[in-house]
């Protein structure tokens, strides 16, 4: 993993059913390549556990935990991609699929996601992790002083304080599980801090904030 190592990236296997362990597992070996002075394209391969892992969408059309857990805590770990596992107790299972269209809600929820980072030019390379800018629980992906993306995940949200920040900022909400932006820009001030507010509906569930400086 040092200086002297020739390999350049890591394939990342997690195993829990509900994919609760593919945030910190991506940020564990991101943090030690970076201790040993290399910057390594980390993706994670085949996430959740070995039985069921990406279920069908007959069994579970709305892929919540697969969504929030493993896609976008995966991205806003700063992982390069994410392939998807389907399980061996499943119908159309890793070993049998021949009709890709059984998990086709999830591949709408990957595209809203790489639509999101590409098709608003946000700079995904150029951002680091910065879960600790707040108290909460969220992901962060930040170009200091410039950008950022934070991802609040499902259930009661408290009022967002990024306490590094100061000036005036350009907010956006993304709904992760639409590919719709909701309501309008939202323009905010702050001088010791800038306080995100909580989303406006569905408060309960998955957002996407996006902010920008002016």
């Amino acid at each position: 993993m040092g200086p002297e190592s020739k390999y350049t990236g890591l394939s990342i296997q997690t195993s829990r059913e509900d994919f609760g362990n593919v945030h910190r597992a991506v940020l564990r070996w991101r943090n030690l390549a970076k201790a040993g002075k290399k910057v390594w394209a980390n993706a994670v391969d085949e996430p959740g556990d070995h039985r069921y892992s990406l279920v069908p969408d007959k069994l579970n059309p709305a892929h919540d935990n697969a969504r929030q857990n493993a896609l976008w805590g995966a991205l806003m770990a700063g992982a390069w991609g994410i392939e998807w596992y389907f399980g061996y107790e499943n119908e159309h299972s890793d070993l049998t699929c021949e009709d890709w269209r059984s998990r086709d809600k999830m591949w709408d929820q990957n595209r809203y996601a790489l639509d999101f980072f590409v098709g608003n030019s946000i700079p995904y390379a150029e951002m680091e992790p910065m879960d600790n800018l707040t108290q909460n629980d969220d992901y962060i992906l930040g170009k200091k002083d410039s950008e950022y993306v934070i991802y609040q995940k499902m259930g009661a949200k408290e009022t967002t304080v990024l306490p590094e920040l100061s000036g005036t900022y350009t907010i956006r909400w993304f709904n992760p599980r639409t590919g719709e932006f909701v309501g309008k820009e939202q323009k905010s001030t702050g001088t010791k801090g800038l306080t995100i507010p909580t989303p406006k509906t569905e408060a309960d569930r998955d957002w996407v904030v996006w902010i920008r400086e002016n």
